[in-house]
């Protein structure tokens, strides 16, 4: 079927078949288990993408009115009405936050990397204003900085996607998880994470996580302590000689 040439018995059946399934006690039960095991790991990986799109070479697509969770099946989804002022309040309490210092940095990341940050998108929302104000601090950076891919090592090596930017005397690398539901259903709910981030040569040697405030030195990084106060992590390194 399609928008030109509707199929109607067809439509009629797919209808029909959704309806009856969502009358079922044992389908829903079953889905609600199904839901409840993959949602953690799809606003993981969804924290993810964000973290990606706005380190990675290009312009991030980033839609106004999707700073929380969309799970419409349109992006952007122009037939509902935003609620900004939701929006508008939430960052406000971040930035609030964020203006205390370091410690209550580290403890907002951490509370929101909690499950009800997780659920309500806050943690999406502070990614994101973190994330664009650095491009907005260092343009030249992710304008014309080189792209440098980073490789994981350890057990759960292939669990992570990492690269760095570089130039202007200065580097960020971002560092997410990828493939995370099995290692979450082994970690009764959190990745037992193993090995470490192998930074590549010339790389500076000093970094702080831009997202919680946490420091990190030296050429290799343990992956427990790269990804212990929030799910993804952007390092920002000292300003290079």
């Amino acid at each position: 079927t399609s928008w030109t040439s509707p199929n109607e018995a067809y439509e009629a059946g797919v209808r029909s078949f959704v309806e009856r399934i969502l009358s079922s006690g044992e389908f829903l039960s079953e889905l609600r288990d199904l839901a409840g095991r993959t949602s953690h790991a799809g606003r993981i990986s969804s924290l993810a993408q964000v973290a990606v799109k706005c380190a990675a070479p290009g312009v991030p697509d980033v839609y106004q009115g999707c700073e929380l969770w969309d799970l419409s099946l349109v992006d952007p989804d122009n037939r509902r009405p935003v609620d900004f002022e939701r929006r508008s309040r939430a960052l406000a309490e971040i930035d609030a936050e964020l203006a205390r210092g370091p410690a209550a940095r580290a403890a907002l990341a951490r509370r929101l990397s909690t499950e009800e940050g997780l659920e309500d998108g806050r943690a999406k929302l502070l990614l994101l204003r973190v994330a664009l104000r650095l491009r907005q601090a260092m343009r030249e950076l992710f304008l014309e900085g080189d792209y440098l891919p980073l490789a994981a090592e350890g057990p759960l090596s292939r669990r992570v996607f990492a690269f760095a930017r570089m130039g202007m005397r200065r580097a960020l690398v971002c560092a997410v998880p990828r493939l995370v539901l099995r290692p979450l259903d082994e970690g009764g709910g959190r990745i037992p994470w193993e090995g470490s981030l192998r930074l590549a040569k010339g790389l500076p040697r000093r970094w702080r996580d831009a997202v919680t405030g946490a420091e990190h030195e030296g050429g290799e990084i343990a992956l427990a302590d790269l990804f212990a106060g929030f799910p993804v992590a952007l390092l920002v390194s000292e300003v290079v000689p």
